[in-house]
């Protein structure tokens, strides 16, 4: 069985590399309704519509373009809480890395201060829309 390590995975928002990543996830779904009917012994399922959604999490840097892309996209708000391009490196050690990467909504984003002593990070939750891409390690 083949696994993949966490360490050396990136997020990407357009090109530029999330910096000060310290972790993500993405998930996948898939909406179901009951299609059971009276004459039925057993409950029955039916998938329906599908989506991605998830978070990361990085300490602060101001000056770091894809952070600094996440902020001024929920900042202006509206379409432009839209961030087009961002992938997910998930798998795949050597080579090309795979991905899950799509359209993302931004759901919020929290700037946490931790006191002393710590270090100040940045929350992004997100909601996917449209259909992801989910590449495999080459």
């Amino acid at each position: 069985m083949t696994t993949s390590k966490g360490h050396k995975k990136k997020v990407y928002v357009g090109a530029n590399a999330v910096g000060e990543l310290q972790d993500y996830s993405v998930r996948l779904t898939g909406q179901k309704v009951e299609d059971s009917c009276l004459d039925d012994d057993w409950q029955t399922f039916k998938q329906t519509i599908r989506g991605f959604a998830g978070s990361l999490r990085c300490w602060f840097d101001e000056s770091d373009t894809a952070q600094d892309a996440l902020r001024a996209a929920i900042i202006t708000g509206g379409a432009s809480a839209e961030v087009a391009s961002m992938k997910f490196e998930n798998h795949g050690d050597s080579g090309t890395p795979g991905y899950i990467g799509g359209t993302i909504l931004l759901d919020d984003i929290e700037i946490r201060n931790p006191g002393i002593p710590g270090i100040v990070e940045m929350v992004c939750n997100f909601t996917g829309t449209g259909t992801p891409t989910d590449n495999a390690s080459s």
